[in-house]
């Protein structure tokens, strides 16, 4: 048996990992995501994260937004996401991508590592309130109209009650000579 030393140059390996759990979130002014960011490589990796959607209207935070990883070394990053409601409709969906950028490289240029998720954004009146609120218009005019129509009812009930007492107390009178009457017409 002996022992020799022997020199192994490895070619440095430059790669990293991620992925966002949960894929996707419904939410309404913003969400959070949670990404695990894991060196695979066998050099140290120093970069930051870049978050985009295809319309450019959800701003993006990091935390941390800056990473510096030793080899095998993994993070848990929290993912912020915020955009703009609508007033009404169903939910808005809104693919992001999230991408993981070397220091020294620029933001356009081919990313270290992207991971993808779903913001399913809910608006401010949904289908069911705006159903909701047409229905409570509904059930209002039909008791006003109702509520209008009871008391022209009322009204006239409470003439023929009048009435109704009056030829009581005439005949309650007898057959008294005196009385007065009258006649009104076209």
């Amino acid at each position: 048996a002996s022992i020799v030393d022997v020199d192994l140059d490895l070619p440095p390996v430059h790669a990293v990992e991620a992925r966002i759990e949960p894929a996707s979130v419904t939410a309404g002014r913003s969400a959070s995501f949670g990404m695990l960011v894991e060196n695979a490589g066998n050099t140290p990796w120093t970069g930051r994260l870049v978050g985009s959607d295809e319309e450019g209207k959800v701003r993006f935070a990091f935390a941390p937004d800056n990473l510096d990883l030793a080899p095998g070394e993994h993070l848990a990053v929290e993912v912020a996401v915020k955009a703009r409601r609508r007033m009404f409709g169903t939910l808005l969906v809104r693919p992001l991508k999230t991408m993981l950028v070397a220091d020294g490289t620029p933001t356009d240029t081919e990313p270290s590592a992207t991971a993808n998720a779903t913001f399913l954004q809910k608006p401010v009146l949904g289908r069911a309130a705006l159903s909701l609120l047409g229905l409570m218009a509904a059930v209002t005019v039909f008791a006003l109209v109702i509520t209008y129509a009871f008391s022209g009812v009322v009204g006239r009930s409470a003439a023929d009650r009048d009435l109704a007492l009056q030829v009581a107390q005439a005949e309650q009178a007898g057959n008294a000579s005196t009385g007065s009457s009258s006649l009104a017409g076209t």
